[in-house]
């Protein structure tokens, strides 16, 4: 941790994906302005900091001006801690007909029996391949 002392400014030039992690003890207070990501560019805007702060992650280097307006500010830059994935997480399975039958609510009877009788009205599917002819009057 890096303390500041009241009425100091401080550039923070963040990596990407790290984090800038803002302490203020009791009465301390500052704010953070994120500045353009060149210099002589317009800034991005400035944010009040309070107890227990942190900006970030970017995915790209971002630059930042940190300023204690009270005694008793500190801040840290450290990578994201971005959560892990464990395998049980999401897996994907092969279901047999009947499981996945188990899995999905049954319809409603009338729509059950629509079902069927639209299967039953189908055409048979063609096997071997006809010629059509059209004759004319």
């Amino acid at each position: 941790m890096t303390a500041m002392k009241a009425g100091s400014k401080e550039v923070i030039s963040l990596p990407p994906y790290n984090t800038i992690t803002i302490t203020v003890s009791g009465v301390g207070s500052g704010s953070i302005e994120r500045m353009g990501n060149n210099p002589g560019e317009q800034s991005f805007g400035v944010v009040a900091v309070s107890a227990n702060t942190v900006i970030g992650p970017f995915s790209v280097q971002t630059r930042h001006l940190l300023r204690c307006t009270q005694p008793a500010m500190s801040y840290d830059v450290a990578p994201a801690d971005f959560p892990t994935a464990s395998s049980g997480v999401q897996h994907i399975t092969t279901l047999t007909q009947a499981q996945y039958n188990a899995l999905t609510p049954d319809a409603p009877p009338c729509r059950r029996a629509i079902a069927t009788s639209i299967k039953r009205r189908r055409p048979a599917l063609l096997t071997e391949p006809t010629s059509i002819r059209h004759e004319r009057p």
